[in-house]
């Protein structure tokens, strides 16, 4: 219905034009929503991201041999990533975690090896959980061990030297280490060396 008062028409919509507008409304709105998730979903698909494969050192159930769990990283901040899936743990059975959950890795410097300017050295920070938060016994030999080998796998890492809260970790558990440490294919179980 049109009415015309003072100068200025109005349209009146009768009942069934009122639903159709806010059905219509509410189409658009929705359709808007799913645009919108289907951006951030084509954003985060992980099909664009470059991932490699990685050995992460994983200790058996009695802490005596490192395992070897085979994941999938991003590349992108390599080192970080391999740790950060090292933290977590593993997502198998019969292998047990061997960083502490609560750890955080502080930073990640690389330098050249004087003897071999095409290796690195990693210098990992971590904070004070890494010992903190340990288990102890035969467990810090494993650590220790799970960490430099996930990290020296790499042909490019020579070594790597363990920092606590910035400062170089020289004993762990009571026990004097190795720092910087290097690959060590004795403590794997059945991989071939």
């Amino acid at each position: 219905m049109i009415i015309f008062h003072k100068g200025v028409i109005f349209i009146q919509m009768n009942s069934n034009l009122k639903m159709i507008r806010r059905s219509f409304g509410l189409l658009i709105v929705t359709l808007l929503l799913i645009l919108a998730s289907g951006i951030v979903v084509a954003a985060d698909n992980p099909e664009e991201v470059e991932k490699q494969e990685v050995k992460l050192y994983f200790s058996d159930q009695q802490a005596q041999n490192l395992l070897a769990v085979v994941e999938e990283v991003e590349k992108d901040n390599l080192w970080s990533n391999v740790l950060e899936k090292l933290i977590v743990g593993p997502d198998v059975e019969n292998v047990v975690m061997t960083v502490p959950g609560e750890t955080k890795v502080i930073s990640i410097q690389e330098e050249i090896v004087a003897e071999d300017s095409q290796k690195k050295r990693l210098i990992v920070n971590f904070s004070e959980e890494l010992v903190t938060k340990h288990w102890g016994g035969s467990g810090v030999i494993i650590t220790i061990n799970s960490i430099i080998n996930t990290l020296t796998q790499f042909e490019q890492v020579k070594e790597v030297k363990l920092l606590l809260e910035g400062k170089k970790l020289n004993y762990f558990g009571g026990l004097k280490i190795n720092n910087p440490g290097s690959f060590n294919p004795e403590i794997i179980e059945n991989e071939n060396k």
